[in-house]
């Protein structure tokens, strides 16, 4: 037994026993929404770029896009209500005009450049949603996430700048495009600060009537 007993851990490290294990879990539906997203702002870029070869003017666009987006936001008040105080209004206030900036800077930017310069210009996005999050949240965030974030956003540029052609990645363009990133950026850990505070989709409800 003595004798057993003594081998028994050395095997179980060269042959471990198997234990049956549970499922792994499954993905999260709220991380499928921005793909979701990112698949309709795509779509969404190419149509107002050939609005735009047809005559269209970022402003018309801009203003159109907001005033047909308010409808699908009035909604938001009842699914989950909650308490919106008048000297608290400045919150969503502030937000929308990011939000607006940053759309502003989105339809520029389009209307100068190539969607396929601009478009992957918008997803530096993550690292000023990183650097926004520590200053404005005081989140912190480990090494990998940081490495993760500037990954991404070196992945995206280099996919889109690799086939851009001579001519298009106008600078005027490009700085439209990091501008709306930062706009939205802080839009973005804005939200995520204030709207638990004020039910969720009360505050997102407020933001197009502001």
């Amino acid at each position: 037994r003595q004798k057993q007993s003594g081998l028994t851990p050395r095997y179980s490290l060269i042959f471990p026993r198997t234990h049956p294990t549970s499922p792994p879990p499954a993905m999260p539906f709220y991380l499928l929404l921005p793909l979701a997203c990112a698949l309709v702002y795509t779509v969404g870029s190419l149509l107002f770029k050939r609005a735009y070869l047809e005559g269209a003017g970022p402003i018309e666009s801009f203003h159109w896009a907001n005033i047909l987006a308010m409808p699908f936001f009035l909604p938001l008040f009842f699914i989950n209500p909650g308490s919106l105080p008048p000297a608290d209004w400045w919150r969503p206030i502030l937000t929308s005009a990011l939000i607006y900036a940053g759309a502003w800077c989105t339809f520029a930017a389009i209307a100068k450049g190539d969607v396929s310069v601009v478009t992957p210009v918008l997803g530096t996005k993550v690292v000023f949603v990183a650097f926004t999050a520590v200053a404005l949240a005081g989140t912190s965030l480990s090494p990998t996430l940081w490495l993760a974030a500037f990954l991404t956003t070196a992945g995206i540029v280099l996919v889109g700048f690799g086939d851009a052609k001579p001519g298009r990645a106008r600078a005027d363009a490009l700085i439209l495009g990091l501008l709306s990133s930062l706009f939205f950026g802080v839009s973005d850990v804005l939200i995520g600060m204030w709207a638990p505070k004020f039910g969720g989709t009360t505050f997102l409800a407020a933001l197009p009537q502001c």
